[in-house]
């Protein structure tokens, strides 16, 4: 799953690890090192890249033709028909990426910008968010020694609102497990049909070495190619070295790159080097009828050996996203724990004026934390579909100011967007500017809308929260 022999997946950690804020109690710990966000834009366009390609490998001989470009009069030996086999288990595990972990990738980012916004709320539309609420429910507790009442209903409402981010960060945490065990299964295999990266790996080596000692650079006939022609060539030196005024030009072209593919072009009319004229026409004839094999044998094995370096990084990064979603789900069980404790606190502490500052403190910095962060999530969320469909494309958005629920919607129930949404809204994001007449949706189970003429990107809105986002554009 490689774009072509010189484009690899870069060596380093395919997930950053983070830094920022990783002391804010309350706050989103190691999500992001301030300038990426759990895959980088071109990492992620470049995996895109991979994945796709796995998708369009060649499973039968016809397929093989065309993916090389290769004519029917061209031969291909049976031996390699040991590549559909492999490439048919690689295009499976890329069907099975985009079918199962893709998704599970970009909820996992959606997660963080849904609690880091539900948190810190969304200033671009003034917004507050649980902190800046628990604040003011704490101000209430603090502030109404005398009032058992009001203090009653603001204790009932904090421990409700930290009621509900422990739960969404404990669902959050096992989505994070869950990437862990689909990562697992995407490299290792499991008992069903999946056969894992690894495995792929393994037997695409042995394809790759039987193939190029039978077609490669060391195999039986390119080797007598080659010898012949160096025999020719000191033969060549020799004669033209003991004729002074032997006018000839021997002319390489080297057009196949790695292999020996190069014809011979010899200019010869001083009757004193015609008698190897003869040897020069066999081995002409030589390169000649073996030049297409060799052209076969470049576009074949040149495809195996890229695709082989692809598969490399490819598990070598995924041992490194393993760590990283186990470091999140970690992440995870710290934030629900600790807003836990908050939950639990007792009303003696929060009345004392030491301890209620002190949280105060806290929340704050954990709401400016969560804020940075939520807004990269979204960010590499919008790239994340971006580079997935279509690469380099501008993204405008369009929403719908009416409260549909249903699931299919047609172009006439669109408008100008409305700052305050509500339930059951969409958002669209594609590279015209207005939407077609005919134009209609329909959404999978994963809050996925497809237009499969077109490549929409659609954007769900629910519970107050977007399932992605983006700037408006008002068509």
């Amino acid at each position: 799953m490689i774009i072509d022999s010189k484009t690899t997946l870069p060596r380093h950690s395919l997930i950053h690890t983070i830094k920022l804020n990783s002391n804010k109690k309350y706050g989103p710990g190691d999500m992001t090192n301030g300038n990426q966000f759990i895959i980088s834009k071109q990492e992620w366009a470049t995996i895109g890249a991979y994945i796709q390609t796995g998708l369009g490998l060649p499973v039968n001989e016809q397929q093989l033709r065309t993916h090389v470009n290769l004519s029917q009069d061209i031969s291909i030996p049976s031996d390699f028909s040991q590549l559909y086999d492999v490439y048919c288990s690689d295009k499976t595990s890329a069907e099975w990426w985009n079918k199962n972990l893709y998704p599970l990738i970009i909820k996992s980012a959606n997660d963080i910008a849904s609690y880091g916004f539900k948190v810190a709320g969304d200033p671009s539309i003034k917004k507050d968010g649980y902190f800046k609420k628990l604040q003011d429910e704490l101000d209430n507790i603090v502030d109404n020694n005398s009032d058992d009442d009001a203090i009653a209903k603001a204790i009932k409402d904090f421990k409700a609102r930290c009621g509900i981010l422990i739960k969404e960060a404990k669902q959050y945490e096992e989505a994070a497990k869950n990437i862990v065990t689909s990562l697992d299964q995407f490299l290792h295999g499991d008992q069903k049909k999946l056969e894992g990266v690894i495995n792929i790996q393994k037997r695409l080596k042995e394809v790759q070495t039987a193939l190029n000692q039978a077609h490669g650079e060391s195999s039986p006939a390119h080797k007598e190619l080659l010898e012949k022609v160096k025999n020719l060539k000191t033969t060549l030196e020799r004669t033209i070295k003991a004729e002074q005024d032997l006018e000839k030009k021997v002319e390489y072209s080297f057009l196949l790159g790695p292999l020996l593919g190069f014809v011979v072009y010899e200019i010869l009319e001083n009757t004193a080097v015609q008698h190897i004229k003869n040897q020069i026409d066999e081995i002409k004839k030589q390169l000649d009828s073996a030049q297409h094999d060799l052209d076969r044998d470049v576009k074949i094995i040149g495809m195996l050996n890229s695709i082989n370096t692809d598969i490399d990084n490819l598990y070598s990064q995924g041992q490194e996203a393993i760590k990283v979603f186990q470091k999140l789900q970690g992440i995870w069980a710290t934030i629900g724990a600790q807003i836990e404790n908050l939950r639990t606190t007792s009303l003696q502490e929060v009345q004392d004026s030491d301890d209620a500052d002190e949280i105060q403190i806290e929340l704050e910095d954990a709401s400016d934390a969560w804020l940075v962060v939520a807004q990269e999530a979204r960010d590499f969320t919008l790239n994340a579909y971006s580079t997935n469909s279509r690469q380099n494309l501008p993204i405008n958005v369009i929403s719908d100011s009416c409260n549909c629920s249903t699931t299919n919607m047609t172009s006439n129930q669109y408008s100008n967007p409305t700052t305050n949404m509500t339930s059951n809204q969409y958002m669209i994001s594609h590279e015209y500017t207005s939407l077609p007449n005919n134009f209609m949706l329909s959404r999978n189970s994963n809050l996925e809308y497809k237009c499969p003429e077109n490549n929409f990107m659609i954007y769900w809105y629910n519970n107050s929260d977007w399932y992605n986002n983006s700037d408006w554009y008002n068509n």
